[in-house]
């Protein structure tokens, strides 16, 4: 990573006066990290322009640009990152502010990953309301129902020329823009740590924008058609004819509930045109007898799958979205029947959990090889899940293997994913989480992860973690690696106390499953703590405050 990289922060002003100076020095106020500031006041009328200049004539960082109001912060954005010289550039609203830290910790996520676009800080909100929201996780198909991203987020340059920029003719510009930024082929990841300051004081454009909310939506989906499924195509189209009805009661920013599974999908190999499914082969072949490839891609995508792979390489996927890959291998036409039977063999578990998953009911013939339980305790296995399931506020049921009852519970999850409701989603993947900790011999309802051997380095994160969480509380830290007896010399490198730390557990297996993880490194979508921040492990795990 680069020692100090050099970010422009762009803070474009309408009549802000009275937060302007707050916005500008939290910028000033970064640390590590080589700052640009343009402020450009948009032909405000009240001493926006004065206090600007006033900041810039004290601090050689600043530059000011004056120009007539444009109508759009977009606008006076473009303006400024178009003259911008910096790889990295955020836009910041003159209302809004950032913590210290929040720009360094923003553009080392994006410097540790090329293929990253944007990382995106925490949202606090302060003013009217106060409150620290939780950190989005990232996804694509999120993004495309609802803007979830702070318009403070950090982004490359070369992204937002990919993008062409801020739209200047459309509503929730930066809803619009991250989009764009994604169709070009950019991803996003939080940057957690870094926190943004959103200000509630009353109206705001986005809050003028809600009048024309329905149309907003639709142009956004037709300016970023390859983002959507059809149905949401058409229904922009009918907003843009004036032939939907307007939904007064839709919620504002949140793009309708659509019907987007269908009998068929479309498919091309030339991306730019817009389809369901690119294919990156024109050789691929359905897997399943009597489907064609446009039947088995429609068989996937209602199965929630997004990527198909053939010979361990990806050779289509579905219009941009989360990569899900599905795991039946589709063959290629010039595969013999060795080699298509090799495949479907090494993949056999996961197609047999698939087929388990895709009828209203457990088949045991497919469970017994998909989840490697023996038949003779199958039966036992499925009869206490399910009435574990079924009986909210229930133990775990202590007579069953741990690895066959997380074994079940992850089947149960998918098939509920598949087709139960919310609630039956919520109650699944709760006990699915539970069974994982039991599974790495955890006694507690409630599991943070960490690693060895970079405990081993950073002892002082595993100090942080013992003062926040002590031995009454319904925790377990998993200690992972392959040497158990090690976690001693570390537990006293750490300060802790033997007898009195909080419930830990050394153990070599990984678990799919934890509601947080201490380490200085992020671990998939779970929230991170290190000896930072692990204060505020209590309120994160739903804990009582500490006596």
């Amino acid at each position: 990573m680069t020692d100090t990289p050099e970010i422009t922060v762009v803070i474009s002003c309408f009549n802000y006066g009275e937060f302007l100076a707050d916005a500008v020095e939290s910028v000033l106020a970064q640390r590590g990290i080589n700052l640009a500031v343009t402020v450009v006041d948009d032909g405000s009328t009240d001493d926006s322009l004065a206090i600007a200049r006033a900041i810039a004539d004290r601090d050689p960082r600043v530059t000011v640009i004056a120009q007539e109001n444009s109508g759009t912060p977009a606008i006076p954005r473009n303006r400024a990152i178009e003259a911008a010289t910096t790889p990295f550039i955020a836009c910041l609203d003159a209302d809004d502010m950032y913590e210290p830290d929040a720009l360094r910790v923003c553009v080392d996520v994006l410097e540790a990953d090329p293929a990253l676009g944007i990382a995106y800080p925490q949202q606090r909100d302060v003013g009217r309301r106060s409150c620290l929201q939780d950190m989005p996780v990232w996804s694509i198909d999120g993004l495309a129902a609802h803007n979830f991203l702070p318009s403070g987020s950090v982004f490359r340059r070369q992204a937002w020329v990919d993008a062409g920029g801020y739209r200047t003719d459309v509503g929730y510009e930066d809803w619009d823009f991250w989009l764009g930024i994604v169709a070009a082929g950019w991803s996003a990841a939080p940057a957690e740590g870094a926190v943004w300051c959103y200000r509630h004081h009353g109206e705001s454009r986005f809050t003028r924008e809600r009048a024309n909310d329905q149309e907003i939506k639709a142009r956004i989906i037709l300016n970023h058609q390859v983002l959507y499924p059809d149905t949401f195509v058409a229904w922009a189209e009918r907003v843009m004819r004036g032939e939907e009805p307007v939904d007064v009661n839709a919620p504002a920013g949140l793009m309708p509930r659509l019907a987007s599974r269908r009998d068929r999908v479309s498919i091309a190999s030339d991306a730019s045109k817009r389809a369901d499914w690119y294919l990156e082969r024109d050789d691929i072949e359905s897997p399943w007898p009597g489907l064609d490839l446009a039947q088995a891609l429609a068989r996937v995508d209602m199965l929630g799958y997004s990527e198909v792979h053939s010979h361990g390489q990806r050779v289509a996927h579905r219009r941009a979205s989360s990569p899900l890959a599905c795991p039946v291998p589709f063959p290629r036409s010039g595969d013999s029947p060795e080699e298509r039977l090799e495949a479907v063999t090494a993949s056999i578990g996961p197609i047999l959990t698939i087929a388990a998953t895709t009828t209203t009911e457990f088949r045991p013939d497919s469970i017994v090889r998909a989840l490697g339980i023996p038949a003779a305790r199958l039966p036992m296995v499925l009869e206490a899940t399910s009435k574990w399931m079924n009986t909210p506020g229930s133990t775990p049921p202590q007579h069953v293997d741990p690895g066959d009852l997380h074994a079940a519970c992850g089947l149960l999850l998918a098939q509920q994913t598949v087709h139960g409701t919310p609630e039956r989603i919520a109650r699944a993947s709760e006990i699915h989480r539970v069974s994982a900790a039991m599974a790495v011999g955890a006694t507690r309802n409630r599991l943070v992860l960490s690693f060895a051997s970079e405990l081993e380095h950073a002892p002082e994160m595993l100090s942080a973690y013992g003062r926040s969480i002590d031995e009454d509380d319904d925790v377990t830290l998993a200690i992972i690696g392959d040497t158990p007896e090690r976690v001693p010399e570390i537990l006293q490198a750490a300060g802790l106390d033997l007898e009195r730390c909080p419930d830990m557990v050394a153990t070599a297996r990984l678990p799919e499953v934890a509601d947080a993880v201490l380490s200085r490194r992020p671990f998939g979508a779970v929230r991170r703590f290190d000896e930072t921040n692990a204060s505020n492990l209590r309120s994160e795990l739903g804990l009582r405050a500490a006596a």
